[in-house]
């Protein structure tokens, strides 16, 4: 009798397309991934739009691809609530990238998409934050962590998907499937920095 290999899933929070597609490369064979594109942050709804619409284009074409050997990511759309966003950070506009603002956003989506895994019966989530060189590995980890650990059967897997040249592979694997890359985070304040 064939033994069947079942994989373990993951709620993959993702930022976008792009930060998705090498952290989607390095989880598919080990995990059976849903991607939960949550992010409040991105405070211009064309932008939040554009975004999204290359998260399901890379999915699309993935899924086309990988069809035959069972790997189908799942998307799933958090709600879009830029103004709860803006109401955490307030006070905190003038924070530099990667300061005291970003970690609250950090803090937004991971406990958003914590709560979507605890409820749909996932034993793990990550994100795919930890792929971009802007972003600090060890701030996002601990805080994934300690999420987690207000939950009985959860844990946060902490992967820093910049390793092993994953932002360049996830600049190679955007090219070649066309998609959209944005030039700053997503809130209105690291537009302008």
């Amino acid at each position: 009798m064939e033994k069947i290999n079942v994989k373990e899933k993951v709620l993959l929070h993702s930022c976008c397309g792009p930060c998705s597609t090498a952290c989607i490369e390095r989880l598919a064979e080990q995990y059976d991934i849903t991607v939960f594109f949550y992010n409040p942050c991105i405070t211009d709804y064309d932008e939040y739009e554009k975004r999204k619409d290359s998260q399901i284009s890379f999915l699309e074409a993935y899924n086309a691809e990988n069809k035959e050997n069972g790997q189908m990511i799942r998307f799933v759309e958090g709600d879009y609530e830029p103004e709860r966003y803006l109401e955490r950070v307030q006070g905190l506009e003038n924070e530099p990238e990667g300061g005291a603002r970003c970690e609250v956003c950090f803090r937004q989506r991971l406990e958003k998409t914590a709560g979507y895994a605890a409820a749909g019966g996932f034993f793990l989530y990550t994100t795919t934050l930890t792929v971009s060189p802007h972003k600090n590995f060890k701030v996002i980890a601990g805080i994934g962590q300690q999420i987690a650990e207000g939950y009985d059967d959860l844990q946060f897997l902490d992967i820093d998907f910049k390793k092993k040249d994953g932002f360049r592979r996830s600049v190679v694997l955007s090219k070649k499937y066309g998609l959209y890359r944005q030039n700053y985070c997503g809130c209105v304040f690291s537009e302008r920095s």
